[in-house]
């Protein structure tokens, strides 16, 4: 019986891994999918690694930094996170990605920006972008 029984609940175990076939979704549903993952799938965004961080110049609660932008490219930003690091690596959204901002409640595209007198070419993401 404990074979039976160990056959048997290795066979359960590989049904419930097995694929499934999923429900086909009714046009309502399918819209609804399409516009929520329009509003939460980030667009152009990347890994960026912090290379230097300087405090800005004219910014008491302002930081610049050096770093890359998830290529082979460098960029300079400016950020009011006064927690980032040298070394460290952060969600990216360099000019032109597109990220869902919950302040509006819409997608909106990254633009070059300056802050304070310096151009800063993108932003850091965080939970709230």
């Amino acid at each position: 019986d404990d074979k039976k029984d160990k056959k048997k609940d290795k066979e359960d175990k590989a049904e419930d891994t097995a694929e499934r076939e999923l429900p086909a979704l009714s046009i309502e549903d399918a819209k609804m999918l399409k516009d929520l993952l329009k509003k939460t799938v980030f667009q152009g965004v990347v890994v960026g690694q912090i290379k230097k961080v300087e405090p800005h110049p004219k910014g008491d609660n302002l930081l610049v930094l050096d770093m890359t932008d998830g290529g082979f490219g460098q960029a300079k930003v400016i950020t009011n996170c006064m927690t980032v690091q040298v070394g460290q690596k952060v969600a990216f959204a360099p000019v032109g990605s597109e990220v869902f901002d919950v302040e509006i409640g819409l997608s909106t595209e990254v633009k070059a920006v300056k802050l304070k007198g310096l151009n800063s070419a993108g932003m850091l993401c965080s939970e709230k972008t």
